[in-house]
């Protein structure tokens, strides 16, 4: 098909072109039926959604004795679990909430900080070292010629200074 070669170029290339347009159209129509079924349920759903949180929360941080069961996320409410035998007497719930909110605080800030802490001290010599590793690769892609080991040496020797500076920032 030596002579159709022309033919078959053109035909491919006005066939990409308006396939494009044609699901480029194809497109926008999904998007905009998507749009409008979605703007007819969206403010009914906004309604609902705004409802159960106003029945979970709201309610809860008006009463500050049983509140404090539900204010916490899931993980950390499982430790909650230890005040609800106390719940029959209001006055014990009180102090009990008071002391849980206090608890939950430190558990939730200090606690974790901490464990951030050890974490990226943990981490600290391995991307120390990777950053060394890394530099040594710069030197043996960029040659053996004197301006790869100078570079190398140089980005070594800032490094060897800046280095825990720069770790310790970031």
């Amino acid at each position: 098909m030596k002579g159709r070669v022309i033919s078959h170029s053109m035909l491919t290339i006005f066939h990409v072109f308006f396939t494009n347009i044609i699901l480029m159209n194809y497109l926008i129509a999904i998007l905009s039926s998507t749009y409008g079924k979605m703007k007819e349920s969206g403010i009914f759903s906004f309604k609902v959604n705004l409802y159960q949180y106003c029945e979970r929360y709201l309610i809860a941080f008006k009463d500050r004795d049983y509140g404090e069961i539900v204010m916490h996320p899931p993980p950390l409410a499982f430790i909650l679990g230890l005040i609800i035998p106390f719940s029959c007497s209001r006055i014990l719930m009180a102090k009990l909430s008071k002391w849980m909110s206090y608890l939950m605080y430190w558990i939730e800030n200090i606690v974790y900080v901490g464990i951030f802490m050890c974490f990226e001290f943990l981490i600290w010599p391995i991307a120390y070292i990777k950053i060394w590793y890394n530099m040594f690769l710069i030197v043996r892609t960029t040659g053996i010629g004197t301006t790869g080991i100078m570079k190398g040496g140089i980005y070594c020797m800032i490094w060897a200074f800046l280095g825990p500076l720069i770790m310790i920032w970031i």
